[in-house]
């Protein structure tokens, strides 16, 4: 497969798009709307998106992987914005001029401070030196992610700089339905740009992990292509959004021949996102992270969690959580040596058919079980007694005066009863 274009700043919508006096569906707080007419752009006419590879557009965050201390490293996306004044300033004159085009920024002066280790995205316009903002007014750029990021703990985790491997989600080697979560080497991702998505990654809308246990993965751009995609025409794709089951996506990106980048969001259409059960969600995925699980050295580390469910296939994509008891355990699967595990008093409560026993599960030597008076609270008719299920011998029984009561209807007392007691 050809290597498709990398993402390194915000790609022009396949439609001319236009600005309505209305409340983004997108961005919360956000007073207009980006919606698309009907006429495609013309730098997609003038790429041929006809004959482009349309692929999923995810729902998570941008990210980029290059060199960095002398080895791959995984970078986050951190765009440079401008300061409060300069974004007053630049709105205002938006506004008033109805662009962008026209507006004098200071770079030195308007924009944020970013940490030294940030870069500029490839593809960024200088002028006199100095990276020159885009028609939003930020300069996309990237940072290192390192592994004890606490900003950045999401990126962290699916990557093993030690290991040099990172967590991709990708289709299958063997059945491109199929999803595999496989640990790659980040050498072979170099100058690569993916999307992270996951439990803790723009409000989950895949569905994935849980918030006891978050679940990350990282998705090459371009990489899951849509099935028999609809032609670049308005109505056709509002209609496959919509109706289609392959439609369940944020949107789609078109890969054109000479590395040019168009999208199209659900948004632009008019229609809401997320969309209830995604397509992605929705799509059977198999374990395929080898490794040894001693090598790493926390038990919650992905990595290490993916190696014990090596192998295993999930119906859904959603289907893989890593909460208590999503792993289930055959007869023989775990064995204990005596003294293995302790419980205190209350550690294990079970309720009435927690537990099922068959003849011969649980055997008995003497002095196994301690009982001290009350361990046993017996109700009338918990343990139902045949003919012969009791056998007493002489002394068996010691009765006290006032031990056994009889009342008139239990049982009339032969005559003499009392003397002879």
């Amino acid at each position: 497969m050809r290597r498709l274009g990398s993402v390194q700043r915000k790609m022009t919508c396949v439609f001319v798009t236009e600005v309505t006096e209305e409340p983004s569906r997108k961005r919360d707080g956000q007073q207009f709307q980006v919606a698309a007419t009907e006429t495609v752009h013309p730098i997609a006419l003038e790429a041929n998106v006809g004959c482009a590879l349309a692929t999923e557009k995810l729902d998570g965050t941008c990210c980029y992987v290059t060199e960095y201390k002398g080895r791959p490293y995984l970078w986050a996306r951190l765009d440079r914005k401008p300061n409060k004044q300069a974004e007053k300033r630049f709105r205002k004159y938006q506004q008033s001029h109805r662009t962008f085009k026209g507006f004098k920024w200071n770079v030195e002066e308007d924009f944020k401070a970013v940490p030294e280790t940030w870069i500029p995205a490839h593809g960024v316009r200088h002028h006199g030196g100095l990276p020159v903002p885009d028609e939003h007014g930020h300069i996309p750029g990237w940072v290192p992610v390192e592994s004890d990021s606490r900003q950045y703990c999401w990126h962290a985790a699916v990557v093993d700089y030690e290991a040099g491997a990172a967590l991709l989600l990708r289709p299958g080697a063997g059945d491109p339905d199929v999803l595999e979560i496989a640990s790659v080497p980040l050498e072979e991702l170099l100058e690569q740009t993916l999307e992270l998505i996951g439990t803790n990654i723009n409000g989950n809308p895949y569905g994935l992990g849980s918030r006891k246990r978050p679940v990350h993965y990282l998705v090459s751009h371009g990489s899951l292509p849509i099935p028999d995609p609809p032609p670049v025409d308005f109505q056709q794709l509002r209609s496959w959004f919509q109706q289609r089951p392959a439609g369940g996506v944020e949107g789609i990106v078109w890969h054109c021949q000479d590395g040019t980048l168009v999208k199209v969001h659900r948004h632009h259409l008019g229609l809401p996102w997320p969309c209830g059960g995604t397509q992605l969600g929705g799509r059977a995925v198999l374990v395929q992270v080898d490794g040894v699980v001693e090598e790493y050295d926390s038990s919650r580390d992905l990595f290490t969690c993916f190696c014990r469910l090596n192998r295993r296939r999930f119906p859904r994509l959603q289907d893989v959580r890593l909460d208590p008891g999503d792993v289930r355990l055959d007869r023989g699967d775990v064995r204990l040596v005596r003294g293995d595990v302790r419980l205190d008093r209350g550690d294990v409560r079970l309720d009435r058919g927690d537990v099922r026993l068959d003849p011969g599960d649980v055997r008995l030597d003497p002095g196994d079980v301690r009982l001290d008076r009350g361990d046993v609270r017996l109700d009338r008719g918990d343990v139902p007694l045949d003919p012969g299920d009791v056998r007493l011998d002489r002394g068996d029984v010691h009765l006290d005066r006032g031990d056994v009561r009889l009342d008139r209807g239990d049982g009339t007392p032969p005559a003499g009863f009392h003397k002879r007691w």
